[in-house]
C-alpha cells in the first residue's frame, strides 16, 4: 500500500492544504501523473470532527483492506468546516470540489469520471459525504454516510450543539441562516431531486445506540417517503465510534468496488 501526505498551495484557502493518499499496490505503478494515461478510481474519504486525514488509518483496518480492491483512497484535511466555506473567510467546500479532484489528476493521474469516483466518511464526515454527492453530483456518482449527521438544522439549531463551530461555519446568525440553505440535507435532497442533475446513490449506514440514531431514522423516513432513487439503508448493532466503522468498511468497500 503506497500511503503519502501531500501538500499543495490552495488557491480557495489562500494556504498550503493537506491530504492523504492510499493506493493499493496493484496501483501504485500508474498513480503518476495525467500525462500517463491513468484513470485510477477513487474514494473521498471525509472525516468527523476533530478528526483528521489518517484518522481512517488509525481507526479502520482500511490499509489492509483496500489491498485487492481496484481503486485508490484520498483523505482530505477539512477541520471543524463541515465541508462548507465558512463564515470565517476559509473555503473548504470549494477546496475540496474545484481544485482536489484537478489536483489528484495532475498528481497521481486520479480518474476524471463521475462514474468512478465515490465520497464516504463518519459522523461529520458522514454528513460531508452526501452534501458533497448531493451538491456536486457531476463529481460523485456514490456516497455512503456511516453514523453521519443527518439532521444539521436539529443538531445545531435546536440542540445547540456546538455553537462555536456553528458561527464559525455559518455565521452569527446560523439559527435563521442555516435552515434549507446548502447546508440542509433536508433541502439538498428536494433540490437534487427537482434538478436535471444524475442523482448520486446514497447509502446510509448507522448503529442502533448511536446518539445520532434517531436523527438517522427521521432522515431515512424522509428518503423513502419521497422515494429518492439508489437510496439504501443499513443498521447494525453499534455505538458512534471506530469499531463499528470498522466492522461495516469491508462491506461499503465491496459496495464500491461493484461500481466498477
Amino acid at each position: 500500500m503506497l500511503i503519502r501526505d501531500v501538500e499543495y498551495y490552495s488557491l480557495a484557502l489562500g494556504r498550503v492544504a493537506t491530504y492523504t493518499v492510499m493506493i493499493p499496490d496493484a496501483l501504485a505503478k500508474r498513480a503518476t501523473c495525467e500525462s500517463d494515461g491513468s484513470d485510477i478510481p477513487y474514494v473521498m474519504i471525509t472525516h468527523g470532527m476533530w478528526d483528521d486525514t489518517h484518522s481512517w488509518l488509525r481507526g479502520t483496518r482500511i490499509k489492509s483492506l483496500l489491498e485487492g480492491h481496484s481503486f485508490a483512497a484520498v483523505a482530505p484535511d477539512a477541520r471543524l468546516s463541515y465541508y462548507t466555506d465558512t463564515a470565517t473567510g476559509e473555503k473548504f467546500y470549494t477546496q475540496i470540489t474545484d481544485e482536489l479532484p484537478s489536483e489528484l489528476t495532475r498528481t497521481f493521474g486520479f480518474t476524471k469520471s463521475r462514474a468512478r469516483r465515490f465520497v464516504m466518511g463518519n459522523s461529520m464526515g458522514g454528513y460531508g459525504a452526501f452534501k458533497l454527492a448531493l451538491s456536486r453530483p457531476d463529481l460523485f456518482s456514490a456516497a455512503i454516510s456511516l453514523s453521519g449527521v443527518t439532521d444539521i438544522v436539529y443538531r445545531i439549531v435546536e440542540c445547540r450543539f456546538w455553537p462555536d463551530v456553528a458561527k464559525n461555519n455559518w455565521g452569527v446568525d446560523y439559527v435563521n441562516t442555516l435552515p434549507n440553505s446548502d447546508s440542509d440535507l433536508y433541502a439538498l435532497v428536494r433540490r437534487a431531486l427537482g434538478s436535471n442533475s444524475p442523482l448520486p446513490e446514497l447509502w446510509q449506514i448507522c448503529g442502533t445506540e448511536d446518539y445520532l440514531y434517531e436523527d438517522n431514522i427521521r432522515f431515512r423516513r424522509f428518503m423513502e417517503e419521497i422515494s429518492y432513487p439508489g437510496y439504501r439503508y443499513t443498521e447494525d448493532k453499534g455505538v458512534h465510534f471506530w469499531d463499528f466503522w470498522d466492522r461495516m468498511l469491508p462491506s461499503v468497500l465491496d459496495y464500491f468496488e461493484s461500481k466498477l
